[in-house]
């Protein structure tokens, strides 16, 4: 089993926001990323701002995972990581990751993911930064930024699941102001970080699973 990480809450933030960097190497990022591209085209759904993959169902709003299909071994092997090193999903292994590819300049608006999922999501980024912007999820105010650098990992649970939003703004370079968190300041690296090509990993747990073709449910 792998060695536990030291999850450091992030300052100024709910204490259920976590971000680790250099979570996994580059290496495993080249590696998850070939696998990524190796998907065939109809796995792809494109939207306005962003285009993504489904791998383990595909969630039905607020209800169920729709399942056809195990869980590929690449997958598998990040979850197996993510779970062993954290220890923060006993019971709830995760059964769905979304892949969202973001080109410079996308970003999406602020959301939460919502009561279909256990509220505990881990985030892997590869290929490139990006700064998600956290608000409260009564008034939508911006409490702060957090900077993900390629490779880094983020948890978000329990009451920064539920009371906060978070989204990334349609910009192509970050300025990395003090109001940004990093793990890792960069010291005197550039206050303006340019956008390349991102691919996030999205990793959850749904409770209620419908095993398409039986449509039986399982919890």
């Amino acid at each position: 089993m792998a060695p536990r990480l030291n999850l450091e809450a992030i300052e100024n933030l709910p204490r259920t926001f976590y971000l680790h960097d250099n979570f996994i190497s580059e290496g495993e990022e080249e590696y998850l990323l070939s696998r990524v591209y190796a998907a065939p085209k109809p796995k792809w759904t494109d939207l306005r701002n962003r285009r993504l993959q489904n791998w383990g169902g595909v969630p039905h709003k607020d209800k169920a995972l729709l399942c056809s299909e195990k869980m590929p071994h690449w997958l598998d092997t990040i979850i197996d990581k993510v779970v062993d090193t954290t220890g923060l999903f006993e019971g709830c292994r995760p059964n769905h990751v979304l892949v969202n590819e973001y080109q410079p300049g996308q970003g999406i608006l602020p959301h939460t993911d919502g009561p279909l999922y256990t509220p505990i999501v881990a985030n892997v980024s590869l290929g490139s930064h990006t700064v998600l912007v956290i608000s409260r999820r009564e008034d939508r105010s911006v409490v702060g930024k957090i900077l993900l650098k390629p490779r880094s990992l983020l948890i978000t649970k329990d009451e920064a699941y539920s009371d906060y939003l978070h989204g990334i703004e349609e910009l192509k370079e970050d300025s990395l102001d003090p109001t940004v968190y990093a793990a890792e300041p960069s010291g005197d690296g550039p206050t303006c970080l340019p956008r390349k090509t991102r691919v996030s990993l999205t990793i959850r747990h749904v409770a209620r699973v419908v095993n398409v073709g039986s449509a039986m449910f399982r919890s």
